[in-house]
């Protein structure tokens, strides 16, 4: 046994969350000054708006991402309906608010990645919000999954194996996975943790 405080987890100490912290502050990187950038309901995903350290626009479904404000980010939130747990933000509202904006750069965290099945997520609520996303983007699709992800399927599909550009996760994904979106023409980071 043993016990560690919530604080203490909340702040990435164990093992997966330095992970997503890792994926999150490279993900975060890559993003320049005045970008427009949409983020969805992922946790790794939300992370990556709080370690961005230049001026730059938010447009999230993801309710939440108001923890991560301050003096250099502008967030917009696609509105729509509220769904629990993760409080995201789905639905004809925001679909209809996505359709009237463009963004250089979308940040999407997924259930699952595989060939067979492509970006997947486990909530059926947030596949229409993930490929709008993916399509009213111009330059860098890009997707945050740590390794426990990778090579992984779940209900319902986001997109094709196609459909994104840059895939970062954690030294331990799958090599052989990687080494096949590598062949595909896919951009890979690894980050180390």
């Amino acid at each position: 046994g043993g016990a560690r405080t919530i604080e203490i987890l909340q702040n990435g100490i164990d093992g997966i969350d330095q992970k997503k912290i890792a994926i999150a502050k490279f993900a975060a990187s890559l993003v320049e000054t005045d970008d427009t950038v949409f983020i969805n309901t992922s946790s790794t995903a939300l992370l990556v708006a709080k370690y961005i350290d230049t001026r730059a626009t938010i447009i999230s479904n993801n309710s939440r991402i108001i923890d991560c404000q301050n003096e250099r980010l502008k967030i917009l939130l696609t509105g729509g309906n509220l769904n629990h747990p993760k409080l995201a933000l789905t639905g004809e509202f925001a679909l209809n608010n996505l359709n009237k904006v463009k963004s250089k750069i979308c940040i999407l965290g997924i259930s699952g990645i595989s060939f067979d099945t492509g970006l997947t997520t486990s909530n059926i609520n947030e596949v229409a919000i993930n490929k709008k996303m993916l399509a009213q983007t111009s330059e860098k699709k890009i997707i945050v999954a740590d390794s426990s992800k990778i090579n992984k399927a779940h209900n319902f599909t986001t997109g094709d194996i196609n459909s994104f550009d840059i895939l970062i996760t954690d030294k331990d994904a799958d090599d052989k996975f990687i080494a096949q979106l590598k062949s595909l023409g896919k951009t890979v980071y690894m980050v180390d943790y």
